[in-house]
């Protein structure tokens, strides 16, 4: 004959363990959410509240010997420019709110190029809190470069809302640098 086994347990063993089982769930659905790295990203959901900037716009005048970019560098086949845009030269900055700090997003101009976009006041826990902030400024640059419209700038899909929130930050910055 079997020998009956009796186990006796205390309440608070019991909803110990059990807030522990929950908990491991909660943090094992909550890690797997986090990396499945959803590939389905769409760029028109993201609102055009992205950017937070501070209304105040600051030009200074500032003058360079190079050229980085090129407003006018897009050409037809008669080599007459596609598109001109004449700018007031100055430096044109605005402030970025981001995770409760301020960045400073600058864009260079003279007559007719751009010659330079900037992001200053990046401290170190904005560099480790947004590692796509530098890359995402340093592909704007090179695409406007090439003599793409800051409207027809594509971004990766793995830094659509970086790209996106500074593309509408330069957008704004060049429309306060345009000659009337």
């Amino acid at each position: 004959m079997g020998k009956s086994r009796l186990f006796v347990f205390q309440l608070k063993e019991v909803i110990y363990t059990f807030l522990f089982i929950i908990l491991a769930i909660i943090l094992i659905i909550v890690l797997f959410n986090m990396f499945r790295g959803d590939s389905n990203v769409d760029s028109t959901n993201i609102s055009s509240n992205t950017v937070s900037s501070s209304s105040n716009m600051n030009m200074s005048s500032s003058s360079s010997s190079t050229d980085i970019l090129s407003v006018n560098s897009s050409s037809d086949n008669t080599g007459n420019n596609l598109f001109n845009v004449s700018y007031i030269p100055g430096v044109y900055s605005t402030s970025l709110k981001l995770n409760n700090q301020n960045i400073n997003l600058s864009v260079t101009v003279d007559k007719n190029h751009i010659k330079a976009v900037s992001a200053t006041n990046l401290s170190d826990s904005i560099q480790v809190m947004y590692p796509l902030l530098e890359p995402s400024i340093e592909y704007i640059e090179a695409e406007l470069a090439n003599g793409t419209p800051i409207e027809q700038i594509k971004h990766d899909s793995t830094s659509v809302y970086t790209g996106t929130m500074l593309t509408e930050a330069i957008t704004e910055l060049l429309k306060e640098a345009e000659a009337k």
